[in-house]
């Protein structure tokens, strides 16, 4: 078995049609962003992986423009009839104190979001032969 990085997993976990881009948040920290599609519940949801190094600036631009991006795809005519749900999954190779991510969490949700975060740990949990999805 060959362990997946935190990047294959934020390119792999959107099962459905997606779009995929980079994007520089706050015009200076260039993350990927997908917005994942499912089509049969007419329903969609962000992703973004955030790379090592900009992970709290990054995170703190993204509650700032999440919504820009999902009315960007909505204008484009690229959310082909589904519905933003608020779900925002974050992958973020960085580690952030637990405080730090509540912080974000709150600024995220204070928007309307529904934010995940999937950070280090959660390419080390899904590695282990112990894990289950």
């Amino acid at each position: 078995m060959t362990a997946k990085t935190l990047y294959q997993f934020f390119l792999t976990d959107c099962k459905s049609g997606h779009t995929r881009i980079s994007r520089r948040l706050a015009g200076e920290f260039l993350v990927d962003r997908i917005i994942c599609r499912n089509v049969e519940a007419k329903s969609s949801y962000l992703s973004v992986f955030v790379p090592r190094g900009i992970t709290e600036p990054a995170i703190n631009a993204l509650a700032m423009e999440y919504r820009a991006i999902i009315d960007e795809e909505d204008r484009a005519g690229f959310s082909k009839g589904t519905i933003f749900t608020g779900r925002v999954f974050i992958y973020h190779e960085g580690y952030m104190f637990e405080e730090k991510r509540v912080e974000l969490e709150n600024l995220l949700k204070k928007d309307g979001a529904d934010p995940r975060f999937f950070g280090p740990d959660e390419e080390v949990k899904r590695n282990s032969p112990l894990y289950r999805k």
